[in-house]
């Protein structure tokens, strides 16, 4: 059986590698259905950064959001990322 603070670990560990971000997608495969996403984006623990793209509050911020938030929206329907950039990116 999960203990009820898996689902929580299991966000913390995909937003880690994704400089703090999900999408709605990643979450709703966890179990927060729209219900628990609309309480943590009220109670400050999510940030809405963008149309179906979440960052967690206590996570600091990356140098270049922006890249990440584009990578994250560029996912197809497989959920996987379509979008690159490269070092000579501005």
């Amino acid at each position: 059986m999960r203990s009820p603070n898996e689902p929580q670990k299991d966000l913390y560990r995909i937003a880690e590698a994704q400089g703090g971000y999900f999408t709605t997608k990643q979450a709703a495969a966890l179990g927060y259905g729209s219900n628990k996403r609309a309480y943590h984006v009220q109670a400050g623990n999510w940030l809405r950064e963008h149309r179906g793209i979440y960052r967690l509050a206590l996570f600091p911020e990356p140098e270049r959001a922006d890249l990440i938030l584009w990578w994250l929206w560029s996912r197809d329907r497989s959920d996987e990322p379509t979008g690159v950039y490269s070092h000579l990116t501005p």
